[in-house]
């Protein structure tokens, strides 16, 4: 075995069917799409009032509950709104929503009415809303709450960066 052997690579599945042209049935070798959840906090960008939801596409999401001619990017607080991965269910995510809203519903001066002037009409969610004051609190719930294993906390600035550098991939890999 010469030098260069030892750092040889083994081909992945794709590579080599492209590279002997073969044609395998989807059903046998096909990418298999995990679905991700993340619990958000959208921040307005003047900071008087924040959204907590979840969702599968929490970029997508931040972008389709405003309605034009305001913009996105100028309605949120892109380096303060986050998002953190939830690992597991739609259901687990869904729950861990759900404690969050309760808990700080509950609390009094807390809960908001969405900025319906900006939001599409029902797109706000009746409960979803608080008072930016309550940002901190949120955030510190959210990472030290037991049902959270691995905190990987994203901003919205950062998950708008990758979902730009990965559109050029979009051909090759289904990002939604």
């Amino acid at each position: 075995m010469g030098a260069s052997d030892a750092y040889e690579t083994k081909p992945f599945v794709s590579v080599l069917l492209k590279r002997f042209r073969l044609k395998v049935p989807t059903r046998i070798f096909a990418p298999v799409n995990v679905p991700v959840y993340r619990i958000y906090v959208l921040l307005l960008s003047d900071h008087s009032k924040l959204k907590v939801g979840f969702s599968g596409n929490w970029v997508k999401r931040a972008f389709d509950i405003i309605k034009p001619p305001f913009i996105a990017e100028e309605q949120f607080d892109l380096n303060m709104s986050f998002s953190i991965l939830i690992r597991g269910s739609l259901s687990e995510a869904r729950e861990l929503e759900k404690i969050v809203l309760n808990f700080f519903r509950n609390k009094d001066g807390y809960q908001a009415a969405a900025p319906n002037e900006i939001l599409y009409f029902g797109a706000g969610g009746r409960f979803e809303w608080f008072n930016g004051f309550a940002f901190g609190e949120i955030k510190r719930f959210l990472i030290d709450h037991d049902s959270i294993k691995f905190v990987s906390v994203q901003t919205l600035l950062d998950a708008i960066a990758m979902n730009i550098n990965n559109s050029a991939s979009d051909e090759f890999v289904n990002i939604d």
